[in-house]
Parts: C-alpha cells; sequence; structure tokens
C-alpha cells in the first residue's frame, strides 16, 4: 500500500485525496495552495447587507422590463468588495516598508 500519485495530486490507500503527504492538520482535505489569501469576511459581511438591501429596492422600484439591471448592485458589491481589499493590501505593503 502506500500513496499512489495521479496528476497534481496523490491518491491515499483509503480513497482519500491529498496534494502532498499528509502535510495539512486535516488528511481529508488538500493542503492549501502558498500565496493564497483568504478571504476577508468582516468586509464581505459588512458591505453585504446594503447592497442586498439595495438589490431589493431595485427590484421594487424598475419598472418589468428594467428588473434585470438590478443585477448591478451585484457586480458593484463585488467591485466595492475587491476595492477595499486591494487598498488594505497595498496599506499593509506601505506600512512594511
Amino acid at each position: 500500500m502506500g500513496l499512489h500519485k495521479k496528476g497534481f495530486f496523490q491518491l491515499l490507500p483509503n480513497g482519500l485525496v491529498s496534494r502532498d503527504k499528509l502535510s495539512s492538520t486535516n488528511p481529508r482535505l488538500p493542503a492549501k495552495p502558498k500565496g493564497a489569501s483568504p478571504m476577508q469576511w468582516k468586509k464581505y459581511f459588512l458591505l453585504l447587507p446594503p447592497f442586498l438591501l439595495l438589490t431589493f429596492i431595485l427590484l421594487r422600484i424598475l419598472p418589468d422590463g428594467q428588473k434585470h439591471n438590478a443585477i448591478y448592485a451585484a457586480f458593484a458589491f463585488w467591485a466595492v468588495y475587491y476595492a477595499l481589499v486591494c487598498y488594505e493590501k497595498r496599506k499593509k505593503a506601505k506600512q512594511n516598508e
């Protein structure tokens, strides 16, 4: 028995998949790739309610032929979210210099 290599992942004897030789704390989950940034949950949940409210308001007030434009609130949400994340990264990088 042992680890069977299959492409980028490795198949464990019990059928579970691991990215490397059980380097993660939980062998059932693949190891996290290096450089992957965690989602900024605080910013996400801070921005979500106002944009959901805006979406529902747009769905109520827009005429029947224009209700599809309420999706732009979701696009705006993600644009603002990633702008804040980018701003925080630049601010942090500037402080480290």
